[in-house]
Parts: C-alpha cells; sequence; structure tokens
C-alpha cells in the first residue's frame, strides 16, 4: 500500500473543500513548500498536488509552486486541476511534475489524451475519475458528464490507461471513510488496473483496503487525525 498526501492549492494558499464546493473551503496557513518539506523530511515519498484554481478555471495556475516542491524536496509529485491543452502539458512538464493527473480531458476529449499517451507515454499519466452517485464530474466537479464511472474505466483502460485516481466526492474533504463499495465494485470489473481511493480518510484503519493499491490523505493529515509518521509507516 502507497499513502499519498495530498496538498490542495486556491487562490495560491493551501485549502480543502468539503464535497467539492468551493464555497465551502478551509485554508490553511502554511505554505504548500513548508508543507511539503515537513512530509519529505518526515520520509513521505510521494505527493498529490491539487490546483484547484486551476481544475475551476480550465488552465494550469501553480507552476511556479509545483517547480519550487521540486527545486527544494526530493518528492515524487502528481499534479492535477485544470491540465486541458497542449500547453498546460508543456508547463507542468517544465515544472519537473513526475505524474500528470487528468480528468476533464479524459471524458470530454479522449482524442487528446490519446495524442498526450503517444507523446509521454501512458506511464506518465493518472486517469483522475471523481465520482458522484456513480457518475463521472467534469470541469472542477461543476459539470455531471452523464458517464458512469465503470464504463467510462473500462473504455480509458482500453485506450491504455493503467492508473486510475477515483474521488467519491461525497466523502472528500468529510473524513467520514473511504468508499470501501465504490472501490470493490471498481476491482471486480478492473482488477489490473492501477488504483488509489481519493476522498473520506478518517483514520488509519482506512490504510487497510485490499482493493485499491494506493491512498490519497488531504484533510485528515492537514488536520492532525492522521499523523505523518503514520502516514510513513503505512506506507511499503
Amino acid at each position: 500500500m502507497t499513502i499519498i498526501p495530498a496538498i490542495d492549492i486556491l487562490e495560491g494558499k493551501v485549502a480543502r473543500l468539503r464535497s467539492g464546493v468551493f464555497e465551502d473551503a478551509t485554508f490553511f496557513e502554511q505554505s504548500p513548500l513548508d508543507l511539503a518539506r515537513r512530509l519529505a523530511d518526515a520520509g513521505i515519498q510521494r505527493l498529490h498536488l491539487v490546483d484547484l484554481s486551476g481544475a475551476r478555471q480550465g488552465f494550469f495556475c501553480i507552476p511556479n509552486i509545483v517547480a519550487d516542491i521540486k527545486q527544494h524536496t526530493s518528492l515524487v509529485i502528481d499534479v492535477g486541476g485544470g491540465i486541458r491543452t497542449d500547453a498546460h502539458i508543456d508547463a507542468l512538464v517544465a515544472t519537473g511534475a513526475d505524474i500528470i493527473n487528468v480528468g476533464s480531458v479524459a471524458i470530454e476529449s479522449p482524442k487528446l489524451l490519446d495524442s498526450w499517451f503517444d507523446r509521454y507515454g501512458a506511464d506518465k499519466f493518472i486517469v483522475a475519475l471523481d465520482v458522484r452517485d456513480g457518475v463521472v464530474q467534469t470541469r472542477g466537479w461543476t459539470h455531471n458528464s452523464g458517464v458512469n464511472v465503470h464504463e467510462a474505466m473500462s473504455a480509458l483502460n482500453l485506450a491504455g490507461a493503467g492508473s486510475f485516481m477515483v474521488t467519491d466526492i461525497s466523502r472528500d474533504g468529510n473524513s467520514t471513510g473511504i468508499s470501501r463499495e465504490l472501490y470493490h465494485s471498481i476491482r471486480e470489473r478492473q482488477p489490473h488496473v492501477y488504483l488509489i481511493a481519493s476522498g473520506g480518510v478518517s483514520g488509519t484503519t482506512d490504510f487497510v483496503c485490499e482493493d485499491v493499491d494506493a491512498i490519497v490523505v488531504g484533510i485528515a493529515w492537514l488536520s492532525g487525525e492522521v499523523t505523518i509518521g503514520e502516514m510513513v509507516d503505512a506506507s511499503w
């Protein structure tokens, strides 16, 4: 199991949303770089960085933040939010980001995603699917795509995608526990994909889930419900 702490950034500040509602954002005093350094110094190796402003506005807003974290830590960083054009990909690659999360494009412009796979290799990407009631939401959780998560994953896997981060929006930021039923249903249909769970971690008991390969921890570590040491200990 790989435990991946997340830092979400809204308007340049560390933030967390509750159930995907931008108007219900909680902001934190520490800078993204300060938090990333704390993680790296404690032995964390992987970071999930989310550009909330980019997800909502449709363009990449945090190149300087990504570049600073890459310059000052040894963290492997995957970055998502607002990555929708060739120029966004080029800007993100220039920051040194190790892995790119794509969401809306995967659903709305699959041919563009195919071109990115051809250019950089599918292993450079994680397909991020944000789900509400089994249906994928896009454009920063504001648009109902009408596409069932299982249908989306099957089509994207056939197109070459091997890694998926699936977020249960109803649980995100609420510390109510991960959506075990959702991930079990996905694993039954997609036994060979690399599956990352996101949304709802409330404590270390969520780290025990045989249906997923990795778990993203957001508000739980920022609020102290899960310590950095516990995340390090749970990763193997």
